[in-house]
């Protein structure tokens, strides 16, 4: 069972969170580098307003272990993986807020490493897995804001923490670093986790709990607390092509694929909009012949 490897990272990430500090203070260390450098650029003191609180690396520690025995555990299988990137261009930039996730903590791990665009970078510092939770001064600080933390596969390094206000979008000018270099890579790692939220709350998805292998199950830590599950995420199948979308009529010489993409959508119940991905479909009349697409096909878990 390949969707076993969520929670066999997520039981090995906490059993290294519990006993070893050398990442912690690693993380540390980079804190107080990373705010002495915009303090710099923005011709202010470190000790100025700008400061932000440089954890400790007990405290990191602590709550990396925290979020490591509480976090639902989420496979994310190729297929999926290649439609969340193939969204990036039409993806809504609204408030994280509204995508919320449903629990306070989760663990993330990709089939396969994903691979940033925008920068020059070996295989073993693709990103491999993300999690959530409170993490900088516990559970305090989760009611404005999420804590994400990215790791690569090169031994599940974490290589970026984003303090995520609810009330901000992926493109909020807040979450861009200061170092035009790094902006554009910050800004693609934004996309892809908040297509992760957003893409689970999609009618068109659903959720299959599957239990982790058994070997797993009994191996499980005392401190381990959440349920030994695995998320696996698909696609539902769709009923019928459609054309639901077409208030007019309109002589068509071909069917054409349309891509999958997000809409960003009204709800007059809330009176407010939220992403809402448009699944890949074939439009046209059934009695035309197909026109081929330029782009590449992505198949889909089922």
């Amino acid at each position: 069972m390949i969707y076993s490897e969520a929670l066999a990272s997520q039981i090995m990430m906490l059993n290294r969170w519990e006993h070893d500090n050398s990442e912690s203070r690693r993380i540390a260390e980079e804190f107080i580098q990373d705010e002495a450098r915009f303090a710099e650029e923005a011709g202010v003191s470190s000790e100025g307003e700008l400061k932000r609180p440089s954890p400790s690396p007990g405290t990191l520690q602590r709550n990396f272990a925290q979020i490591f025995r509480m976090a639902d555990s989420y496979y994310v299988a190729q297929e999926i993986t290649n439609v969340l990137l193939d969204g990036f261009d039409t993806l809504p930039d609204t408030p994280l807020g509204d995508i919320r996730p449903s629990s306070p903590y989760g663990w993330v791990i990709f089939e396969k490493p994903v691979i940033c665009p925008m920068v020059s970078l070996n295989a073993d510092q693709y990103i491999k897995a993300f999690a959530w939770g409170p993490l900088i001064n516990g559970d305090d600080d989760a009611s404005s804001a999420l804590h994400i933390c990215a790791f690569v596969s090169n031994n599940y390094r974490c290589v970026s923490i984003i303090i995520w206000p609810w009330e901000y979008g992926w493109n909020h000018p807040e979450l861009k670093p200061t170092v035009e270099a790094h902006r554009e890579p910050t800004n693609w790692l934004n996309k892809l986790i908040f297509s992760f939220f957003a893409f689970i709350r999609q009618e068109c998805v659903t959720i299959q709990n599957q239990p982790a292998a058994r070997p797993i199950r009994r191996h499980l830590p005392k401190s381990y607390a959440a349920e030994p599950i695995i998320k696996v995420i698909q696609l539902r199948r769709r009923s019928t092509a459609t054309n639901a979308d077409e208030s007019v009529s309109v002589d068509y010489s071909c069917r054409w694929l349309v891509r999958g993409h997000w809409r960003n959508q009204f709800y007059p119940g809330s009176k407010s909009h939220r992403p809402r991905y448009i699944q890949p479909y074939v439009k046209g009349p059934d009695d035309k012949p197909l026109k081929p697409t330029k782009s590449s096909l992505f198949a889909v878990v089922r």
